[in-house]
Parts: C-alpha cells; sequence; structure tokens
C-alpha cells in the first residue's frame, strides 16, 4: 500500500507521535527513536526537528531523536565527506535526503 504525501505530512502532523512517545516515556528508557526515516526527512533538516520536538515534549526527560538525525550525527562524528546513500524508496523521496 502507498502513502500519498499529504497523507505522511497529516500522520506527521497528527497526534500520534506524542501519544506513541509519552506511552514509551512510562518505560525505563535511555532514548524514544523514531525509525520512519522518510517521513523525517520529507521536508528537510527543519521536519525532522519538529518530530524530536513533539516527541520530547512528552518524554519525561528521556532523550529523543529520529535515524535521520542519528545518521546525520553519525556521518558528521566520523568526519565522512564521500557518502552515498541507497534506499527502497521512489526517487522522488529519495531525492529529499540529499
Amino acid at each position: 500500500m502507498r502513502l500519498a504525501r499529504a497523507d505522511v505530512e497529516r500522520m506527521m502532523e497528527g497526534p500520534e507521535i506524542r501519544r506513541c512517545a509519552s506511552f514509551l516515556a512510562e518505560a525505563p528508557l535511555h532514548v524514544i527513536m523514531f525509525g520512519g526515516t522518510s517521513a523525517t526527512f520529507l521536508h528537510g533538516i527543519g521536519w525532522d526537528r519538529k518530530v524530536i520536538d513533539q516527541m520530547a515534549a512528552v518524554s519525561s526527560g528521556i532523550p529523543c531523536s529520529t535515524t535521520s538525525s542519528a545518521v546525520l550525527n553519525a556521518l558528521k562524528a566520523l568526519n565522512a565527506t564521500s557518502i552515498s546513500v541507497v534506499t527502497p524508496y521512489l526517487d522522488v523521496i529519495t531525492a529529499r535526503a540529499k
């Protein structure tokens, strides 16, 4: 089943992210991670930051991140300068990861 971009945007702006993060915050976790990579880079790093902020608002102080931010942080830590990206996504989605 393919989701339209508008469907993904509605999902990302709806209450589900906050609801799930607050549920996870009840567990003794070290971090809460959002694993929907393409959904977090749909509109660039600002969109990713918005997802993290939504989770952090209800995480009871547990650090929050996304796979997109985690990958960027790892590449910076490795001082990676030549990077290839392979995805299972349509070209229009993969292009947004650049």
